[in-house]
């Protein structure tokens, strides 16, 4: 727009000044008609010109407005580019993520495809197995029904010939017989009555020598008979006093608590001999504690490590549990049950009220262990009484039987084998680190000492030096020593050879 009207402008300024021009240097005469048709002419051109600016400024506002449209257009474009490229870029991100997703799926389908390969390559091989398997056990199927058959057949013929060859056997014998009888009828015949004693006598001292083993025989059963039935009149006597120690033992557990107690104690104290514990090292039993609210004897008292515990109570129900197996009425068998699940709750809250657990001096977990010396006494408890050891726990005490007693205290005594193990092994880090200090201690003190000798070393082969060395006079005092022997001094040894040859060279010197 700017542009056109500077057009225009510059197009008006042109037209005036040729008016300027013709006005001026053409003085307007009336008669010249030349001048004033070049006039015209000039004001025609103006008025061409005139009409030619405004067609160009109309052009000009037609492109500027065209222009300007494009213009709004292009941004318009640029605004609808720019949003594109951003969804082109968006779409092309999304396209990468899909493909990077993509390339990820497919090496997850390689993946499970080679993983499907490997299996099917093992499903076939198992499958082969399961074949060869199967016609193995068909070939076995079809070799034992063979081996059947022909057994069967063997047995059939091997009974035929049985039944051939013992109806062989009995011809053969009835005629070996016939001929033995005949020849005999013929021996007797000839030889008479002396012939037939003779025959028969043998037979005769056989037949009476079995009959005296059958004598014997007889004898030796009836008498080990008899001793027999001895030994079992004994031991029926002594399963008759064993049966009645029984009766008595159970009268007296069922009928005296207090034996009752000392019972399990004896379960208790048998169960840590097989979990190896040691009495008074391991555990303690009967040890009485001063509390607030009286004196405490609590059966026995584990020790773990670190100086911990865990307190143990024998109970022992006996009465309605030898009736609940005792009786066969249905309702006395409820009624036993009942009883019985109600005394080992008893036994629960009896222990409960007696809280062991904050016993001075112990430092023990916050619960106790209440030990029923019968598997099946609290078997048939929880029977009637499903929640019974959710309700001892809920009074901080952990119902045990022998055999997870027996389990618990062997891990007791493991954890005691691996504190004792550690231990040592502190003990022997300690005894190592010691063992060390003094080794270098040993070896400062032998550097020192290899020191001293070298330095005495090098003192005595000074002093040796020194004896060899000659004074002003030119004698040492190994040669002025010698020389006292040769004056006549009196010696009991003599100076050695080197010495004296040392000093002889520097004497020479």
């Amino acid at each position: 727009m700017n542009t056109t009207i500077s057009i225009f402008l510059f197009l008006s300024g042109i037209a005036a000044g040729i008016c300027l021009f013709a006005f001026k240097y053409i003085p307007l005469s009336k008669d010249n008609a030349a001048k004033e048709q070049k006039i015209n002419n000039l004001k025609e051109n103006i008025e061409n010109q005139t009409q030619l600016s405004n067609n160009l400024k109309i052009e000009f506002e037609n492109i500027a407005s065209k222009v300007s449209e494009e213009k709004n257009a292009n941004i318009s474009l640029s605004k609808d580019n720019a949003a594109k490229e951003q969804k082109i870029h968006d779409l092309m991100e999304n396209i990468e993520n899909q493909m990077r997703d993509n390339a990820a799926k497919e090496q997850k389908i390689h993946d499970l495809t080679k993983n499907i390969e490997n299996l099917s390559k093992d499903n076939a091989a198992k499958e082969q197995k399961i074949n060869n398997l199967k016609e193995n056990i068909e070939n076995q199927t079809q070799f034992s029904n063979n081996l059947k058959i022909e057994f069967e057949n063997i047995a059939s013929k091997n009974i035929e010939n049985q039944t051939q060859l013992s109806s062989n056997l009995k011809t053969e014998f009835e005629n070996i017989a016939l001929k033995v009888l005949e020849e005999k009828n013929a021996k007797i015949t000839d030889l008479n009555r002396i012939s037939l004693e003779n025959i028969v006598f043998p037979f005769k001292e056989k037949i009476d020598e079995f009959r005296n083993k059958i004598d014997n025989l007889q004898t030796y059963e009836a008498e080990k008979m008899s001793g027999l039935q001895k030994e079992l009149e004994k031991l029926i006597s002594i399963n008759n006093s064993v049966s009645a120690e029984a009766k008595n033992l159970a009268n007296a557990l069922k009928g005296d608590n207090k034996l009752q107690g000392t019972w399990g104690e004896m379960c208790l104290e048998r169960i840590f001999e097989y979990a190896g514990m040691t009495k008074d090292v391991h555990y303690e039993s009967q040890k009485q504690f001063k509390a607030d609210d009286g004196k405490k004897i609590p059966d026995y008292i584990v020790k773990l490590p670190d100086g911990k515990h865990i307190v143990i109570d024998a109970k022992t129900s006996l009465v309605a549990y030898e009736k609940y197996y005792n009786t066969q009425n249905e309702d006395d068998k409820k009624n036993s049950l009942k009883e019985h699940s109600s005394s080992v709750k008893r036994h629960i809250d009896e222990l409960a009220t007696k809280d062991y657990i904050s016993l001075p001096g112990l430092n023990q977990p916050e619960y106790a262990l209440m030990f029923v010396p019968l598997d099946g006494a609290i078997s048939i408890a929880l029977d009637d009484k499903p929640d019974l050891i959710e309700y001892a726990f809920k009074k901080n005490i952990a119902i045990v039987t022998p055999s997870t007693l027996l389990a618990t205290l062997k891990t007791i005594q493991y954890i005691w084998r691996q504190e004792n193990q550690k231990k040592n092994v502190i003990e022997i880090a300690k005894q190592g680190g010691s063992l060390y200090d003094n080794f270098v201690t040993f070896v400062e003190v032998l550097r020192e000492a290899d020191k001293k000798i070298s330095e005495a070393k090098s003192k005595t082969q000074e002093a040796i030096k020194r004896l060899s060395a000659s004074d002003k006079k030119g004698n040492s005092l190994i040669a002025k020593a010698q020389r006292l022997k040769d004056l006549g001094s009196p010696t009991k040894k003599e100076i050695p050879e080197d010495l004296l040859k040392n000093g002889d060279k520097n004497d020479a010197v």
